[in-house]
């Protein structure tokens, strides 16, 4: 009989998966790349509720 649960990721320890310093600054990228994707869908949201919510209290 076979499992079925979906296999799980390997947990991330943070030591080097041997992909050595040129994939760790791919991967750098990638996430910088990510986390700013990431900023440019709440900046809007947050510069509509600083300009119509704390423009009256000032």
């Amino acid at each position: 009989m076979t499992d079925p649960s979906p296999a799980l990721p390997k947990p991330r320890t943070g030591q080097d998966d041997g992909a050595g310093v040129a994939g760790g600054r791919a991967a750098a990228r990638a996430r910088f790349r990510e986390r700013m994707a990431q900023w440019m869908f709440i900046a809007p949201a947050a510069a509509y509720l600083l300009l119509f919510f704390g423009y009256p209290i000032f």
